[in-house]
């Protein structure tokens, strides 16, 4: 038996070569779903975390847990224990269970054990406050002051009497402490200060007021260490919070027992959390926090997961829908094969059945050798799917394939088990679908044998019916754009069937082209059959009489070409887009927004006065020097400013910038078309005019404001001061009104209390630097250079330049990152990739299939070519025939293939945009179809014609016409 199928394979070797390709590309389309679907969510899981990150400052995946250690415990405890070794094992069990619960590494521990609310009292005066009084410690053995900086003073028991005013007396009793910058500043502390706690009294004499009171003294003021991960907030954020010694607390602990409260921060690495242990995570954290019930533990790692888990089930439909027309096409190649084979087949399998063999063992063995096939296509098209799949997800724009530095990271696309076992499903379905054609085979009568002549789809007008069912979906959807963005916006996920419309439309109109065709080749035979040569009247019939198996490699091809200009064109729209908003947001190659140290001074917090303190500007002219940049410039940057034309009409969180026009017009950056006037215009204006002020275009309308009015633009303190008031104002004249400008986005959203998202207008105002300098004094300014390096060199060089300072950027922002990080996001990633895999798996099986249709038919149609031949048709004018059968059936196919695929592109367009951009911009949504796209198709198309056609000739030419015109004679 298994001989008998070796010589089966043998015999026939370049169709079941093709068979073995087909399933060997449905083994990796379906192992290929199943890594982007993995490498996807590992994607929005790392983006999820570092947008975390970003957004609050913390560290994003973090343990925090807290314990209250009793009075009436602690007293019992300090009998015969060590107060602080009890507190730490009873810290060190909870964190146990939590780390091993998770199993994850673990970056860092930080624990905080202290005195909650204790009332502290001056040596001067009445005044009393109420601090947090305690240590910190580094759960992983660090001695914690390799966790920060003596800004001012000296560290616990280090000498501080030059830093003392007037020699100021210390108590030896008093307990040296620490504080960070805004708690000094708070409470007006400096070096050798010494307080006390008035509501603190020895454990062993309670009652007695007149005891010693606990003592602590002013020792240094700190400040933690940038990028240290030990610091899950900032020293500021921890409150009034006094640092002692871990045994002087003890001390304290074991003399005024009272109360304590441990922290504990558990950071861990986020890095290792991905698909597969996805699940774990979120049992863990269920198991730790009991769903809630546990109000002492809580962590920020579930929130994030969960996300990501809701962003994936968008992603995944995306993901199937995309892929399904290529699963139809492989399906539809397999089965083409899968019956030629039966065709070329046919005398054998009845040879068989007339000796005896019964139909269910010949099926049977048709299984068997199927199985066989798919056995060893299956490790190829899975190692396949795991190169191509790395291949393909790297690409940052339709077939546009990345390497070196600006090469997309696909380092969550990796090889999972998932993978086999879709691989192994894709291979059983493909054995199924090759199995029909020798069940209809078998099941077909011998004694009704009659040419097919109309495809079933023309003969019941399917093509009309889906074209319509995909129109009315499309109308439905047109009308539903706003409630589509919004619902995006939500999370609500994707509306699967708009792919599946687009999809649907593509095959309707495509199905629905090739019947006009053929109405066409009707038409022209009609008319012209009485005057047609014999050459083009017997083409003409030949493809008419052949219209039903012909039709199958013509709808591959209208569908192939139809598909790849559609994904092309697609494709090419989503990402030009999104890369030009990004380009618009950003603004300029780099931004550097550094952090602005904010100085308060004042008797009390109700009478503070603040000013920014500017940083030093020669590290960037150092910089510019250093060739890191061409240009740079100051713009300051307000988003709470107010505009006003009179009490009422005004306009609050106004966007305000203060740029110097020259410098910014040289280095900013702004996309043609979106003003009525190029941009360059309105700065000359800004520029003759120094109280001039430029505004957006909605901010005018809403204020009724013309070129030449007057406004007043307020600004307000920073928001740390909680102050409502303005602390300055400026008249300006307005010198022009745009609708677009550098950095500016007219729209954003919000979400309000009931959970629906709302859109609002943000407003535009340019004022000159120099003025702004003038009227509200130095604030807070970005840095926008005009810079071809590396984001990181310019980061390495900041550091540098920072070096020796407390400076530091609070962010770096790279146009060219930017872009990168936005061809880098998951949806990005899966549809250029997948658009990709589409074109060219579907170009090369129609490739394949094409010349394996012509191939054979050319080898069936023999002995037509002898009755031609014994008619005196010469061979020239069977090439002439076989180039009549190739302008209508294929290159007229394709020319059908790039309509119905331009025209979907241009009709689904604003849907596919409502999926991919839904919010609204400046830059309105434009459509991209680039002819080069459609001439590299056409061009590979029309070399496969063309090569198929020589080997047609050869095929002809190699044929024993002796032996087909003396059967065309008899």
């Amino acid at each position: 038996m298994i001989r008998y199928l070796f010589t089966r394979i043998k015999n026939k070797y370049k169709l079941y070569l093709c068979l073995v390709f087909g399933i060997m590309s449905m083994v990796m389309v379906f192992s290929l779903i199943m890594m982007f679907k993995n490498g996807s969510l590992n994607k929005l899981i790392q983006n999820g975390f570092i947008s975390s990150y970003k957004s609050s400052e913390g560290f994003p995946a973090v343990i925090y847990s807290y314990e209250d250690h009793k009075k009436v415990d602690l007293l019992e405890i300090r009998k015969d224990k060590v107060i602080t070794d009890e507190v730490t094992k009873s810290i060190e069990k909870r964190e146990k269970e939590y780390i091993d619960a998770f199993n994850l590494p673990v970056i860092s521990i930080a624990r905080k054990v202290y005195f909650l609310n204790a009332k502290i009292a001056y040596d001067y005066g009445n005044k009393t406050d109420i601090i947090d009084l305690g240590y910190l410690e580094d759960g992983q053995g660090t001695d914690i002051k390799e966790h920060y900086t003596v800004e001012e003073g000296a560290d616990l028991y280090e000498d501080i009497s030059s830093f003392t005013k007037d020699g100021a007396k210390i108590d030896e009793d008093a307990y040296p402490v620490l504080v960070c910058r805004s708690t000094a500043d708070s409470l007006n502390l400096v070096i050798g200060e010494q307080l006390s706690f008035p509501d603190l009294f020895l454990a062993d004499d309670p009652e007695n007021e007149n005891a010693p009171k606990l003592k602590i003294y002013v020792s240094g003021i700190i400040d933690e260490k940038k990028s240290d991960y030990f610091w899950d907030h900032h020293l500021s954020d921890m409150g009034l919070f006094f640092i002692m010694d871990k045994k002087d607390f003890e001390k304290a602990a074991s003399d005024y027992t009272r109360e304590i409260k441990s922290d504990s921060y558990i950071r861990l690495d986020y890095r290792y959390i991905d698909s597969t242990n996805l699940k774990s995570i979120l049992d863990a954290s269920d198991l730790i926090t009991e769903s809630g019930k546990k109000k002492n533990v809580q962590e920020n790692i579930s929130p994030v997961l969960k996300q990501a888990q809701t962003e994936s089930i968008s992603v995944r439909q995306m993901l199937y829908v995309i892929i399904l027309p290529l699963v139809v096409l492989i399906y539809a190649f397999i089965g083409m094969i899968a019956f030629r084979i039966v065709d070329s087949e046919s005398g054998e399998l009845r040879t068989l059945r007339d000796r005896g063999l019964g139909k269910g063992r010949l099926i049977g063995t048709h299984i068997l050798l199927s199985l066989i096939l798919a056995f060893m296509a299956i490790p190829f098209g899975v190692i396949l799917s795991y190169f191509f799949g790395r291949l393909v997800a790297g690409v940052d724009d339709f077939c546009g394939f990345s390497f070196g530095r600006n090469a997309v990271d696909i380092n969550d696309y990796v090889f999972t088990p998932s993978m086999i076992a879709a691989g192994c499903i894709a291979a059983l379905s493909a054995v199924i679908v090759n199995v029909i054609p020798v069940i209809l085979f078998f099941g077909k009568n011998r004694n009704k044998r009659r040419v097919k002549m109309t495809p079933s789809y023309e003969k019941y007008f399917l093509d009309i019916i889906l074209l319509s069912i995909s129109v009315y979906l499309l109308i439905n959807y047109n009308r539903q754009l706003s409630s589509l963005s919004i619902n995006i916006l939500k999370g609500e996920g994707i509306d699967p069937v708009i792919f599946i419309d687009s999809t649907l439309f593509l095959f309707a109109c495509g199905l629905l082209m090739l019947r006009l065709i053929f109405y066409l080749i009707r038409f022209i035979f009609r008319i012209g059959k009485e005057s047609f040569p014999a050459v083009i009247f017997a083409g003409i019939i030949e493809i008419m009489r052949t219209r039903s198996t012909s039709g199958v490699i013509s709808v591959f091809l209208v569908v192939t070409v139809a598909m790849s200009v559609f994904n092309a064109n697609m494709a090419r729209t989503i990402n030009l887009n999104r890369q030009a908003r990004t380009q618009y947001d950003v603004g300029a190659d780099i931004r550097i927004n550094e952090h602005w140290e904010l100085m308060l001074k004042g008797p009390d917090s109700a009478h503070l006065k603040w000013k920014y303190s500017e940083p030093d500007f020669g590290v960037y002219e150092d910089l510019l020097l250093s060739g890191y940049f061409e240009k740079i410039t100051k713009v300051g940057m307000d988003e709470r400013a107010r505009v006003e034309m009179s009490k009422e009409q005004k306009a609050d969180n106004v966007k305000l910038m203060a740029i110097n026009t020259k410098e910014f017009g040289q280095i900013a950056s702004l996309k043609g078309g979106l003003n009525k006037e190029h941009w360059y215009n309105y700065l000359s204006a800004l520029a003759k005019k120094t109280n001039g002020v430029i505004i957006s275009s909605n901010m005018a309308e809403k204020l009724q404001i013309s070129v030449g009015d007057k406004v007043i633009v307020y600004r307000y303190p920073p928001e740390v001061m909680r102050d409502k008031d303005p602390y300055a104002q400026s008249i300006l004249e307005v010198v022009a009104i745009c609708d677009a400008f550098p950095g500016y986005n007219r729209y954003a959203y919000e979400e309000d209390n009931e959970g629906n998202i709302k859109r609002k207008e943000k407003y535009l105002a340019v004022m000159n630097f120099a003025e702004s300098v003038g009227d509200f004094g130095i604030m807070p300014y970005e840095v926008w250079g005009k810079s071809d390096k590396d984001v990181s060199e310019i980061r390495e060089a900041l550091k540098e330049g920072y070096a020796g300072t407390k400076r530091y950027a609070s962010s770096v922002i790279s146009m060219e990152e930017e872009l990168k990080n936005e061809r880098s996001t998951a949806i990005i990633q899966i549809t250029n990739g997948l658009f990709t895999a589409d074109f060219l798996v579907a170009l090369l099986l129609c490739v394949i299939g094409y010349m394996i249709y012509w191939i054979t038919s050319i080898r069936d149609r023999g002995l037509l070519f002898g009755v031609c031949r014994a008619m005196g048709i010469t061979g020239r004018e069977i090439d002439a025939m076989l180039i009549i059968e190739q302008v209508f059936l294929s290159f007229m196919s394709i020319m059908a293939g790039v309509f119905a695929g331009s025209l979907t592109s241009k009709l689904f367009m604003k849907v596919f945009s409502t999926v991919y951009l839904p919010m609204k911009h400046n830059i309105d949504v434009f459509s991209v179809s680039y002819v080069k796209d459609i001439s590299s198709l056409l061009f590979v198309l029309s070399l496969v014609i063309i090569l198929c056609m020589i080997w047609i000739r050869r095929i002809v030419g190699r044929l024993n016409i002796s032996q087909a015109i003396k059967l065309g004679e008899d």
